[in-house]
């Protein structure tokens, strides 16, 4: 018996919301960008053009299923922390402020792909695996334990370190000035 709360149907309708979404956010961006120009159809034709080569390839279109949700969640998850912080009290002048410092907006762009790897690798992982199918290895599970290895974990903090050092030098050297 079919309800409203029967959410099956959607597995049916998953790639008309995946054409309408890429459709959608490539217009976007040829319009927010002019790359096109000012006139709506060769914006459309080309947006239209990229949702359908996006189509043909159920690789990207499993990779933009598995990506929406979780940057919609971040988005959620986003929002529901400046309420809760503008709640407690916090103006929105000082949540401006530490915005737009750039620190969380680096923590964004980090998180943000560290979720695009994890969901390429799955999505791909089973093109040209070096690891048999009798091998307990997978490309996930050693893909994982690259991003964790201490050597690329010391080398990240040596980088995150030098890009502070540089940023304090020069915003000390620039005073001095």
């Amino acid at each position: 018996m079919a309800t409203l709360l029967d959410l099956g149907v959607f597995q049916y309708l998953a790639p008309l919301f995946t054409f309408l979404f890429i459709l959608v956010l490539s217009y976007a961006v040829l319009d927010k960008f002019r790359l096109l120009g000012d006139h709506v159809a060769p914006k459309a034709i080309a947006a239209f053009s990229i949702a359908m080569i996006f189509m043909f390839s159920t690789r990207i279109v499993s990779v933009i299923n598995m990506t929406t949700p979780w940057f919609i969640l971040m988005i959620f998850f986003g929002f529901f922390i400046v309420a809760m912080l503008m709640f407690l009290g916090v103006k929105e002048e000082a949540v401006t402020k530490v915005v737009g410092s750039g620190t969380v907006v680096w923590a964004i762009i980090i998180i943000s792909l560290i979720f695009l790897a994890i969901i390429i690798t799955n999505a791909f992982q089973d093109v040209q695996s070096p690891y048999g199918e009798d091998d307990e290895k997978t490309r996930t599970a050693e893909g994982l334990r690259a991003l964790v290895h201490p050597r690329l974990l010391g080398a990240l903090f040596l980088l995150l370190m030098t890009t502070f050092a540089v940023m304090f030098i020069s915003q000390g050297f620039a005073k001095s000035s």
